[in-house]
């Protein structure tokens, strides 16, 4: 898919998503999945596909970045030296539990 607009973009995305994760999960690969980037309806079928095939030892989790660098596509992790030289750029990670 180039996108997810339209409803059927989103029912195919939802129906990969699970499918790529029960894949995993069946070969015994632990999941560290992370919900960001991406529309936030994939994130969100990823949160609930978690929620349906996780283990105890799979983690999910988000990374948040300062806003002034959310919408900024050219933003990289870690940033360039001139970045860094001007300000610290935390960035913190945030797990979200699952059942």
């Amino acid at each position: 898919l180039d996108d997810v607009k339209t409803g059927e973009e989103n029912e195919c995305a939802a129906n990969q998503i699970y499918l790529v994760l029960k894949d995993l999960v069946e070969k015994s690969t632990r999941l560290h999945a992370s919900a960001a980037g991406g529309r936030k309806t994939m994130s969100i079928y990823l949160t609930v596909m978690m929620q349906l095939l996780a283990r105890a030892e799979d983690t999910l989790s988000h990374v948040v970045v300062w806003d002034e660098f959310e919408a900024d596509r050219s933003f990289l992790y870690p940033p360039p030296e001139s970045l860094k030289q001007n300000k610290a750029l935390p960035i913190s990670l945030a797990f979200i539990p699952f059942i």
